[in-house]
């Protein structure tokens, strides 16, 4: 999983433009809502897992949203829509399925108390995945929960959080119902989990800089690797390959054996945010620069990088994944896609060729102005001086923009009771209008800063 202040503040930033655009529009409780459906995840996937037959992907997002979706038919089985709240309430940061696909445990900003409000967020959710229906929520931790795991032999679940705590809980059914009871929790003040992975009667766990291996499930500590220049952001094993392979914001892939002794670093050129290995421990894939992905095939001791493809939805993969027949698929970035690969192998080298591209990528604007009962938009990749599009908020109707409305959304000039967003090579503008005077102004830099102090 990805760091999770990466996650957590575009949509910070996001909440606060929206509340600034009409503070007078926040829809009441029981107040309908209308919001478009694109076939798929409307904001970032956060996290991706599939069932152990291979035949389904469970992506969930901050959207507050979790998409399955049908391997064999290459489409959008259903979207489920839990109940929601205002903000960060209800977006999700983890997934996990117990092994025999029974399960499926979210977690994130979920509040602890009614499912739709809270001081505090916490809460795992159980879906009983046949059925697409919420069976359980109990409190877990005491902020947000940014990594589940189901233990090899579905006993137990393993859970982390922002609260520095690591939890193991176990898994019971009782009456046809599902029951989690904690039954072991680790507390340090220095590390949240980014990322739990599990094999056999172990756990690995990230743990800043290290990640360390614990006995299940009473978390005795079996081995730690080195400590890294980066933090680990996640990680996958293959037991029986004897492969670990984590990946740390310090544009590192790092191979480690079971024992985590370190057999291989590899410099990067980029952050990744995903890693996974083949079943047949041959083949390990992770993010690259400029949209791609890398695949890197073991010769010999060494993995060596084989081939790159690109990725329609952008940066910032959060999901990938090895199926069954020589496939693979990503998930993420910032088109919040889902994207399949088949392995070819051509000339003594194993390449990617993309296969089905799921979602839709939308558009980006860098400007935007508001008045009456319109906003005005401009298109990132549209070299022209005047808006390009009109959306129409009450009717959900985006049109392209009509020149005889210039005179009433002037670009880089000033703005009348709206907002002003300018993104260049030098950075991003933000600008808060309130009649014709500009008051705020803000930099990249400082629009973060207030974002997280919402």
């Amino acid at each position: 999983m990805q760091n999770i202040y990466t996650r957590l503040i575009p949509g910070l930033i996001l909440s606060l433009l929206i509340s600034l655009v009409s503070l007078q529009a926040q829809p009441k409780p029981g107040d309908a809502v209308l919001q478009i459906n694109p076939g798929s995840h409307l904001s970032q996937v956060s996290e991706s897992v599939f069932t152990s037959d291979g035949r389904y992907i469970i992506t969930v997002s901050t959207d507050k949203t979790i998409c399955i979706w049908d391997v064999a038919s290459r489409k959008l089985l259903e979207q489920i829509r839990p109940a929601k709240a205002a903000f960060n309430q209800g977006k999700m940061f983890a997934v996990a399925i117990s092994p025999d696909n029974k399960w499926l445990a979210v977690g994130g900003f979920l509040a602890i108390g009614t499912e739709t409000d809270g001081a505090a967020a916490g809460q795992i959710r159980i879906y009983d995945l046949a059925a697409r229906k919420q069976v359980l929520r109990f409190p877990a931790h005491q902020n947000v929960v940014t990594a589940l795991r189901f233990s090899a032999d579905g006993k137990y679940l393993l859970s982390g959080g922002i609260d520095s705590s690591l939890n193991c809980w176990k898994s019971e059914v009782k009456a046809g119902k599902p029951l989690f009871t904690r039954i072991k929790k680790l507390i340090k003040n220095d590390w949240f989990q980014e990322d739990i992975q599990v094999s056999g009667q172990s756990a690995y766990v990230t743990e800043g800089k290290r990640v360390v291996k614990y006995s299940l499930p009473g978390f005795i500590r079996q081995a730690e690797s080195p400590a890294y220049t980066g933090s680990i952001l996640c990680m996958a094993v293959n037991k029986t390959a004897n492969i670990v392979a984590a990946v740390s914001n310090y544009e590192e892939l790092i191979i480690l054996d079971t024992l985590l002794q370190q057999k291989q670093k590899v410099n990067l050129e980029v952050i990744s945010s995903t890693v996974s290995i083949s079943p047949d421990g041959g083949s390990l894939v992770i993010e690259g620069a400029h949209n791609k992905l890398l695949l890197f095939r073991k010769e010999k001791d060494k993995f060596v990088q084989h081939s790159s493809t690109r990725f329609e939805g952008g940066n910032l993969i959060l999901g990938t994944g090895f199926l069954p027949d020589q496939r693979l698929f990503a998930a993420g970035g910032y088109g919040n896609l889902l994207q399949f690969y088949t392995l070819k192998e051509r000339n003594g080298k194993t390449e990617m060729q993309s296969d089905t591209v799921l979602g839709q990528t939308g558009q980006i604007f860098n400007q935007i102005a508001v008045t009456d009962k319109k906003i005005a938009l401009h298109d990132i990749n549209d070299s022209s001086t005047q808006f390009t599009h009109i959306f129409y908020p009450e009717a959900g109707k985006l049109i392209r923009f009509n020149p005889t409305d210039a005179s009433n959304f002037p670009l880089n000039v000033t703005e009348r009771n709206a907002i002003s967003v300018k993104i260049d090579k030098t950075g991003t503008e933000l600008g808060i209008w309130s009649g014709n005077k500009k008051p705020v102004l803000l930099s990249e830099t400082e629009a973060v800063a207030i974002s997280t102090t919402v």
